[in-house]
């Protein structure tokens, strides 16, 4: 059949002995071309996107239920799940329009604040949540924290080059489905996409795939977003688990003065039940001393969220103070510094006042955030 298992001519997936620099000059050409081909599959706009996908989901389904070493009993189970595709394609249409509808109408926003450099405002924004809600987000701002000191910057050229893949894989599609759509000769007027089964759909596309990344950069900065994360990870652990030693040391100490008041009227009361009283005063000591040292701990994180915070207000507003006359330099500028105190205070105590947490609505706002911060704090909590 015409035009199946064929590669597209693209050689983005070849090593060459061009330098970084002309690598990085070639890959910056067509930017604004591959930042339209990733907004029309974002909207929904790229030809028969959904279609694709389902041709993908049910030719590997295919080729799963094909394969002599698939048990008997998975094949009804994958018939199953081919009826479920069209749906799925539906929602995904459906999800991919309302995504389109939200770049298109944040584009013109995101240009007219590109003109007035709306980078300067963005460390004064994260300044004002860390003042007034560092405590909320404690897990989610030491991971910055730890990432900005480790490898935040590894970690960055890392999600640079995955990016750069991709954007490159999305136009090689886009092109890939330009010439699937050409006539077939000899095949009744059918393009040579329709001509092919959805296996060999699957197969066509794994082998673009195949062709334009780049496996060693994808594998390498798979590696990078990976081992940062498991180091930001095991560094939380370990402030942690500090906590976690000093509350117990502190309800082993408060343990002695708890036994010597209570155990005797306790053992009392319990009757033929006594044994059961020192072990569970013991335990219950331990649980009050780690609350006890895990809510100093997040009193302290609060209080560091609030001045640190402040510091990137303040950092902003000498920005705007600071003219080509005269450069106002926040580590010294006495107001600055009072400004730094005043604002890290009000921040430190709205924070105790109102017990570390978001309330609604602005819960809703910082959902994403929640979201993060509850995964890493899961990480820290349970992966081993």
């Amino acid at each position: 059949m015409s035009g199946v298992g064929e590669s597209v001519p693209v050689q983005l997936g070849e090593d060459d002995e061009s330098s970084d620099e002309e690598k990085v000059i070639k890959t910056q050409k067509p930017l604004d071309k591959k930042r339209k081909s990733h907004r029309k599959l974002v909207s929904g706009e790229k030809r028969g996107a959904s279609a694709d996908l389902s041709r993908i989901a049910k030719g590997l389904l295919k080729s799963i239920g094909n394969t002599s070493k698939t048990p008997a009993w998975i094949k009804p189970y994958l018939k199953k799940a081919e009826t479920l595709i069209p749906f799925i394609a539906t929602v995904f249409r459906a999800v991919s329009r309302v995504l389109g509808a939200v770049w298109e109408g944040l584009s013109p926003l995101l240009c007219s604040l590109k003109e007035t450099h709306w980078q300067i405002y963005i460390p004064a924004i994260l300044g004002l949540i860390m003042v007034f809600y560092g405590g909320a987000f404690m897990f989610l701002i030491a991971a910055v924290e730890a990432y900005r000191i480790s490898g935040w910057e590894k970690t960055q050229k890392c999600m640079r080059d995955l990016y750069r893949n991709y954007s490159e894989l999305v136009e090689a599609d886009a092109i890939d489905d330009k010439a699937l759509g050409k006539i077939s000769e000899g095949d009744e007027g059918k393009s040579i996409e329709e001509g092919m089964t959805d296996e060999q759909y699957l197969r066509h596309k794994v082998e673009l795939l195949f062709a334009v990344v780049r496996p060693q950069q994808v594998m390498d900065a798979v590696h990078g977003i990976t081992s940062g994360f498991f180091a930001v990870v095991a560094t939380i652990r370990m402030k942690f688990a500090e906590s976690i030693t000093l509350g117990s040391a502190l309800g082993e100490m408060g343990e002695k003065y708890v036994k010597a008041i209570l155990l005797q009227d306790l053992e009392e009361v319990a009757g033929k039940y006594q044994r059961w009283v020192s072990p569970c005063l013991g335990y219950l000591c331990r649980i009050v001393g780690i609350s006890i040292a895990y809510t100093l701990q997040r009193v302290l994180f609060a209080f560091h969220s609030a001045f640190r915070g402040a510091h990137l207000i303040v950092l902003t507003i000498a920005h705007f103070l600071s003219n080509e006359k005269r450069k106002v330099d926040h580590e010294t500028d006495l107001k600055l510094i009072l400004a730094k105190v005043v604002i890290g205070t009000l921040g430190f105590v709205k924070q105790l006042v109102g017990g570390f947490e978001i309330y609604f609505p602005l819960s809703i706002f910082f959902l994403p955030a929640i979201c993060a911060n509850w995964i890493i704090g899961f990480a820290v909590a349970y992966w081993n």
